[in-house]
């Protein structure tokens, strides 16, 4: 099943004649407003653009457009109440958990959309719906709709990452090893080497062998690796030294955390959340009471 952006659609309906070039080129305007974080410029645009739309379908997807712009900026409130412009539902039921979701309000988005039946809604946001509600139910309970997502996402590689990524998350966190490498194999064999999600598949996979003490398999993972870039050089000092610790090396894990906690740049909140999970094994990374 192919999947196709909003923003690939309305160039599909230029290119097939649907739409004249005034449209196509006020729509790429306001997107790129968008992309420079003109968040409020661009929600404007679209409104105007929608506004301009004798059909029903382009001005939705204006609306549409504009409901993401104001939720990227945090206006959460004002996003909702555009979204009332929209006039199919279940493209409505899309944009107002897109803006719970992008304003970083989870548990919200889960009690209110937990009975929303998204099969309802067509094929190009179900698999969104079905990825953001499950993300946003904790645990086990999140599980059937990351695996619907997964099943429904088609060519969308890059929310397929993500889903693959959440989901091997959460079955190592429930000690669902067979399943948890399962998902990890299929991101590494379909994600693109280089990026975030193939590299945190690689690390995870490497972690995972470790605990199960398949220290060889642990230690050809991880060297796939070898990236350059801060934050994954990180990454990889930290997954070393959890596959350290799996082997009994304390003083090996603990030189690869200082390595790790003496870099420049990584957020405060990162080096101190893994400075507890490494204080859990390393007596001296255990925070003072």
């Amino acid at each position: 099943m192919q999947k196709k952006t909003l923003l690939s659609t309305v160039v599909l309906l230029f290119l097939t004649g649907t739409v004249c070039a005034d449209f196509f080129d006020d729509f790429k305007a306001a997107a790129k407003l968008h992309k420079e974080r003109k968040y409020q410029a661009a929600a404007a645009s679209y409104k105007k653009l929608a506004k301009q739309q004798k059909k029903a379908n382009l001005a939705e997807i204006c609306h549409l457009y504009a409901v993401k712009s104001l939720a990227s900026g945090r206006k959460f409130d004002e996003a909702l109440a555009a979204s009332n412009a929209i006039t199919t539902p279940e493209v409505r039921e899309y944009a107002q958990m897109y803006t719970y979701n992008a304003c970083g309000k989870k548990r919200q988005l889960k009690d209110v959309f937990k009975d929303t039946n998204i099969s309802k809604w067509p094929d190009e946001y179900a698999y969104l719906g079905y990825f953001m509600r499950g993300s946003a139910t904790p645990r086990a309970a999140g599980l059937k709709d990351l695996e619907t997502a997964l099943d429904c996402c088609g060519s969308d590689l890059q929310v397929k990452e993500n889903i693959l990524r959440e989901l091997s998350d959460r079955y190592i966190q429930l000690k669902k090893n067979a399943q948890a490498h399962a998902a990890l194999d299929r991101l590494i064999a379909e994600g693109v080497k280089g990026r975030a999600p193939y590299q945190a598949a690689v690390r995870s996979k490497a972690v995972l062998l470790a605990q199960e003490k398949k220290f060889d398999a642990a230690d050809k993972m991880l060297a796939r690796l070898s990236s350059k870039e801060k934050l994954q050089k990180f990454w990889f000092f930290i997954a070393k030294a959890k596959i350290e610790t799996a082997k009994g090396n304390g003083s090996d894990a603990e030189q690869l955390y200082d390595k790790a906690f003496a870099m420049k740049g990584i957020p405060l909140p990162i080096i101190r959340f893994q400075k507890i999970e490494a204080g859990k094994s390393i007596p001296k990374f255990k925070e003072k009471k």
